[in-house]
């Protein structure tokens, strides 16, 4: 007996200051590529390199920044930015959305402000979490503890 698999289906764009996720509108998947969804600073970067030494032996000289592009950052981290930064993500021409503002020094703060705005600035971050847990049981998806 087969079973129909209700594939999941691109529901929102998400652009503005950070990212642009109409990018994957034109992006034409392989058979045999993967995607790493990670939230931001939940690790992504560290992901990239063992899903890379896994695939290819502990090869010491990937290139996992060329192999495994961010395809939809547009800017640097939050935190540690500079003025120049800020002014490319606020002043470039075509903005989407409001200015990004520097992070309160206060890092107790700056997570209540995170968490109470839903992953503001960046992305909801609690409809990321849902949307991977609701395909969770699809073939191809693997949700990790790491």
């Amino acid at each position: 007996m087969n079973a129909t698999i209700d594939w999941p289906r691109k529901q929102r764009e998400l652009h503005n200051h950070h990212f642009d996720s109409t990018i994957w509108n034109d992006l034409r998947f392989r058979d045999d590529d993967i995607v790493i969804a990670t939230y931001a600073k939940s690790g992504t970067t560290w992901v990239q390199q063992i899903v890379a030494q896994l695939l290819f032996s502990g090869d010491a000289d990937l290139e996992v920044a060329e192999m495994s592009p961010w395809v939809d950052l547009r800017y640097n981290h939050h935190v540690n930015a500079n003025q120049s930064w800020y002014e490319a993500l606020n002043d470039t021409p075509g903005r989407v959305g409001p200015p990004i503002e520097r992070p309160p020094a206060d890092i107790r703060r700056y997570w209540h402000d995170w968490i109470d705005s839903d992953g503001h600035p960046f992305w909801p971050f609690w409809e990321n979490v849902r949307s991977w847990w609701d395909i969770r049981n699809l073939p191809n998806v693997m949700l990790g503890n790491l």
